[in-house]
């Protein structure tokens, strides 16, 4: 009996310590349409020249020649240089100026729809940065609308929130600036009137054509500011991020992202 039971457990291990493959069954990793293109950017000086040797990098987003009208719309031409690649490397080589470096975050992915976010990084009269919002129908390489995905009803709750909720960030900006003394309470003053005169301007044009999906979560929308490279740091955030249940009240019911 002893060895019956001993065989048993034996046998009851063996089977326990096996792979259970067919309950931990892998769902299939994804494969973005999107791969990256890395180019190196060289700066050689010269004995006239007062700059040092650099070497800059370019992450830029290549889209499959399956989708060839998107990969047109992706194209550096249209994202980057519209003289194109080589006149970007070129310029670099020969004044360490101009486009410095790019890299891209894909933001959301789905069979029809693709949102990412390009970064920019140039140097003229002095270094700039910039991102690009872009959000495209895959198939076509049109932008993609969110005039697609919510209703008017949703458009107006939009357009009224954004603008209510700038306001509201500009407004505390101004409250903590009024204890800074890096700047005059005038600068302060002209810049805040600058900046509601711009929020207060703002068209849904220009609310709803610069967002991004953002995975499961939900949206991103944003404006561009107006403030000059010396005192960006005065800039409000007007980054908005909504997620989908705010939103779904509104939904189209051709939408394809919100669910």
């Amino acid at each position: 009996m002893n060895f019956l039971k001993a065989a048993l457990s034996a046998v009851i291990l063996l089977i326990v310590s096996q792979p259970q493959s067919f309950s931990q069954t892998k769902h299939p990793i994804h494969k973005s349409i999107i791969s990256t293109r890395m180019e190196i950017l060289y700066f050689k000086h010269n004995d006239s020249s007062a700059l040092e040797d650099q070497q800059d990098t370019m992450k830029i987003p290549m889209v499959s020649d399956k989708y060839r009208k998107l990969k047109k719309a992706l194209s550096f031409e249209n994202i980057g240089d519209s003289d194109g690649l080589d006149s970007a490397k070129a310029n670099f080589a020969g004044c360490a100026c101009g486009i410095t470096s790019m890299d891209y975050e894909i933001t959301y992915e789905s069979k029809d729809i693709i949102s990412l976010k390009v970064f920019t990084e140039s140097m003229g009269a002095y270094p700039s940065s910039s991102t690009q919002w872009l959000t495209y129908n895959i198939h076509t390489g049109a932008h993609y609308s969110i005039k697609n995905e919510v209703n008017a009803a949703g458009l107006k709750w939009l357009f009224k929130n954004y603008k209510v909720l700038l306001r509201k960030r500009l407004m505390e900006d101004r409250e903590s600036n009024k204890t800074n003394t890096d700047e005059t309470q005038e600068e302060y003053t002209r810049v805040y009137n600058e900046e509601k005169a711009s929020i207060d301007t703002l068209s849904l044009n220009e609310i709803l054509s610069s967002y991004v999906f953002m995975g499961a979560r939900g949206i991103t929308f944003t404006t561009e500011g107006i403030l000059p490279h010396v005192i960006q740091a005065l800039e409000p955030n007007r980054d908005w991020f909504i997620p989908y249940e705010r939103l779904r009240k509104y939904r189209k019911p051709q939408a394809l992202v919100l669910k």
